[in-house]
C-alpha cells in the first residue's frame, strides 16, 4: 500500500487544520504531498509505510503543524511553517557539532 494524495489530504484537512480553509488549498496540498512522496522508493506512487522514516523530521513537520486537527494556536493563525532546507540544516548540524566538539 502507499500513501495517497486522496488520504493525505483527508490527513491535513481534518477538524480546524490550517490547510482545510486555506484559499489555494489543493496546490498546496500537493506541493506538500509532492515534497513529502518525494523521499519514496516510487515517488509517483506515494510512499510505503517501511519508508516513513526516510522522511526527515523537520520536513514532516509541515504537514503536522499545517494540517493540525486542532487548528493553529492563536499567534500562528494566518501563519506558515518554513522548514530549513538541506543546506541550511547542514550547516547548523555543522555549527552544533563544532561547539560540542
Amino acid at each position: 500500500k502507499y500513501l495517497s494524495l486522496a488520504t493525505f489530504t483527508r490527513a491535513v484537512t481534518d477538524g480546524d487544520a490550517s490547510l482545510r480553509t486555506l484559499k489555494n488549498r489543493e496546490a498546496k496540498i500537493k506541493a506538500i504531498y509532492d515534497l513529502v512522496t518525494s523521499f519514496a522508493a516510487e515517488p509517483e506512487r506515494g510512499l510505503r509505510v517501511p519508508e516513513l522514516k526516510k522522511v526527515p523530521l523537520r520536513i514532516w513537520c509541515k504537514p503536522a503543524a499545517e494540517g493540525d486537527t486542532e487548528g493553529p494556536l492563536p499567534c500562528d493563525r494566518g501563519e506558515e511553517y518554513y522548514f530549513c532546507d538541506d543546506q541550511e540544516y547542514t550547516r547548523m548540524k555543522t555549527h552544533v557539532e563544532e561547539v560540542l566538539a
